[in-house]
């Protein structure tokens, strides 16, 4: 799979290097005369200033985010090694272990010898799991809550043949395809090529796997969220806020998705 991937990808980059560089190219006063609405001078001059150091702030945003993301791993690597040295020291039954700690505990750990700390943390890796499927909503006040599975599954959606839903429109294209549902990146894996992405949301875990995609539907987002921006970057229609997307439509489904006017619509099954 990872082989494959990284085929499509190098194709995708191979396609698209002439049209990335025109993008770049691109004058304001193009991106200006292409706009639909009528501007007054003023929003003109306002836009000519306005529009180079908004593409400044969104390539300073992403590098930021490309740094944050290598501080991470090598954060995350230096706590790998210092679960062996635990490991081997008999401090940790395994090295998985330390991301279960806190600070105050490794330190503790690292200078006696606590049964208590090892059964919390193994209390925490056991409902890790349950806990990381937690959905919050989009704006929340006060402390976080997640939302109830259970309320959640007690909602019970009739099948509807030519189901539609409306969202916000955040990358232009129209495309008819197969739906493919994916709440996690493991059952993003089994994505094919031509597929159009129905998920709760992307970040950057997911980027891999827009390449191939040929449409993305997010239950949460707007704008410059990352599955609107990389749909944008890559060309694909995108459309975000479509709430219960997820539950509603299915794996196998074929869909329309319309970029422009925020449409996702199931539709009959072509003929074979």
């Amino acid at each position: 799979m990872i082989t494959s991937l990284k085929v499509m990808i190098m194709k995708n980059l191979a396609g698209t290097s002439k049209e990335s560089r025109k993008k770049k190219e691109e004058s304001i006063e193009n991106v200006l005369s292409q706009l639909n609405v009528p501007l007054s001078f003023i929003s003109k001059w306002y836009l000519r200033f306005t529009l180079p150091n908004c593409r400044r702030g969104v390539r300073a945003r992403e590098y930021t985010k490309s740094i944050t993301t290598k501080a991470f791993d090598y954060w995350r690597r230096g706590y790998r090694r210092l679960g062996k040295l635990m490991v081997s020291e008999g401090r940790l039954p395994d090295e998985g272990l330390v991301f279960f700690l806190t600070l105050d505990e490794i330190y503790n750990l690292l200078t006696t010898r606590s049964p208590g700390i090892i059964s919390r943390a193994n209390c925490r890796r056991k409902i890790f799991p349950t806990v990381d499927k937690y959905k919050f909503s989009e704006i929340m006040k006060g402390l976080p809550k997640p939302i109830n599975d259970d309320d959640e599954s007690a909602e019970t959606y009739e099948f509807v043949a030519d189901l539609t839903m409306t969202g916000i429109p955040v990358s232009q294209g129209v495309v008819k395809g197969y739906a493919r549902v994916a709440v996690s990146l493991e059952e993003a894996a089994n994505l094919k090529p031509g597929e159009i992405l129905i998920t709760y949301y992307t970040d950057i875990g997911w980027s891999p796997y827009f390449p191939i995609l040929s449409g993305v539907v997010t239950e949460l987002g707007g704008l410059i969220s990352h599955g609107a921006v990389v749909s944008r970057e890559y060309g694909l229609p995108c459309v975000v806020g479509l709430q219960g997307a997820t539950k509603r439509f299915h794996t196998g489904d074929y869909v329309l998705l319309d970029g422009k006017r925020g449409i996702l619509q199931r539709l009959p099954q072509p003929e074979q």
